[in-house]
């Protein structure tokens, strides 16, 4: 499971008055929940119980998805789909879902499931109580946290839509051109619809990109689930990175 951290936090934890929950922020008035001793499925529980309420957390520093090396026998770049197959499935393994929130700084990363249509009441500063906090060997990062949403029928349904929209693609005139590495944005909406994708780096010509980007357009709508209430689209990234075996 992976968090979505729009406005990072900077204030200190440790400052922070220890409550029951986790600990009290003067400055926002509200409780700050530690979810770094929670399992992913008690997270899950608590933001589904409290999906109308503006929630301020404390999570484990989620690292970036690490850049795909794919290894490409030189024999294989030359047939007309093989190579391509090989591009995109490492693409696809890549897919990640990568968000532009994530930093290598230690802040305090705020998650959030904001309801527009409401007023979050403020805490009330609960009575200081004494609780052992040792320091995580984690990076920890404190903010507004929303659940990232998921490819309808999980990984295996995303390989296997590429796979079949790969049949219709012709790019046997960019065997000896493909890119040594791609990345690629993309948004979804609030309804989990892919909009404004682009190749940020490794394209070719528009017709190369433009086929790249459709394969994007045609995904089905992801899951954003119950517990994702943000009307703000997120963005997405694919890197992939491919190496010629001579």
């Amino acid at each position: 499971m992976r968090y979505h951290i729009p406005t990072p936090c900077h204030e200190n934890w440790d400052k922070m008055s220890p409550t029951v929950q986790g600990r009290f922020c003067s400055l926002c008035s509200k409780t700050v929940v530690d979810f770094t001793r929670m399992s992913d499925e008690e997270v899950l529980n608590y933001f589904a119980n409290h999906k109308n309420e503006n929630i301020c957390g404390r999570i484990k520093k989620q690292p970036q998805l690490p850049e795909i090396t794919i290894h490409i026998p030189a024999s294989t770049i030359h047939r007309r789909y093989n190579y391509f197959q090989t591009f995109l499935l490492a693409l696809l393994l890549s897919f990640g879902l990568l968000l532009t929130g994530f930093t290598g700084e230690k802040t305090h990363a705020e998650f959030a499931l904001e309801n527009t249509n409401s007023i979050a009441a403020v805490d009330s500063p609960p009575p200081a109580i004494e609780l052992p906090y040792p320091d995580p060997t984690e990076e920890i990062i404190l903010g507004k946290m929303m659940i990232l949403p998921a490819y309808p029928g999980g990984e295996e349904a995303r390989i296997k839509f590429v796979d079949e929209k790969l049949t219709s693609l012709d790019l046997s005139s960019y065997a000896d051109s493909l890119p040594r590495k791609v990345l690629t944005h993309f948004y979804l909406d609030s309804t989990g619809k892919a909009t404004n994708a682009k190749i940020i780096n490794g394209g070719l010509d528009s017709a190369f990109n433009h086929q790249i980007i459709n394969i994007i357009y045609a995904m089905p709508l992801w899951d954003m689930a119950d517990i994702h209430s943000s009307r703000i689209p997120i963005k997405l990234s694919m890197p992939i990175k491919i190496l010629r075996k001579e």
